[in-house]
């Protein structure tokens, strides 16, 4: 389950490269039992259906004495299905991450590493970096181990300026009323006072 990108990437690249291939599964998906849907839709099926078990065994449960042997098999097996289920959910996290750093990768102009293991995508966004001149645009990247301070430079395209680590890093908020949407970010390395929009 956690491999659906990479067979979805397979598929997509094997269509391209073999063209008898592409014609085959557009024929498929044209049968009337596939009711318009794509060859990936069918992929996902495996990975919808846990759910579906797991609400029929609760549901089943509702209706059956406590004191019955079928009670007790049903909640063994509506264990394992929760189990199951919260592995498949776990392993799609994680392949939604990888691919969301993936994507982040693709967009840093020059050689800069993003996908290392045990990071974690968090947020991205759009703070004004207050400088003596202007106010500067610039595309914050939080991870779980570090802030990445990056510029715009073409469409789709990021230049980075700063890896922040989070370790020892410090956010101040400051008082007063009329700077309610500026904080600072305060690291070893660099700081930073920003403002929302």
């Amino acid at each position: 389950m956690s491999d659906f990108k990479s067979m979805v990437d397979i598929l997509e690249e094997s269509k391209t490269k073999y063209p008898v291939f592409q014609h085959l599964v557009r024929d498929f998906e044209a049968l009337p039992r596939c009711k318009g849907l794509s060859l990936n839709h069918f992929m996902l099926r495996p990975i919808q259906r846990i759910p579906q078990y797991r609400l029929f065994l609760e549901r089943y449960l509702k209706y059956l004495p406590q004191e019955t042997a079928e009670f007790q098999d049903a909640s063994k097996a509506l264990d394992i299905i929760t189990q199951v289920n919260e592995q498949s959910n776990e392993c799609l996290r994680r392949g939604d991450n990888f691919s969301k750093l993936l994507s982040i990768q693709n967009s840093i102009f020059g050689n800069f590493e993003i996908v290392k293991p045990g990071r974690v995508f968090l947020k991205e966004g759009e703070l004004m970096k207050l400088s003596r001149k202007e106010l500067q645009p610039r595309w914050f990247i939080l991870f779980n181990d570090c802030l990445l301070c990056t510029t715009p430079v073409q469409r789709n395209l990021l230049i980075v300026h700063h890896e922040l680590p989070l370790t020892g890093m410090k956010v101040s908020i400051p008082q007063q009323q009329e700077y309610q949407n500026e904080f600072s970010i305060i690291s070893v390395q660099r700081s930073y006072t920003v403002a929302a929009r």
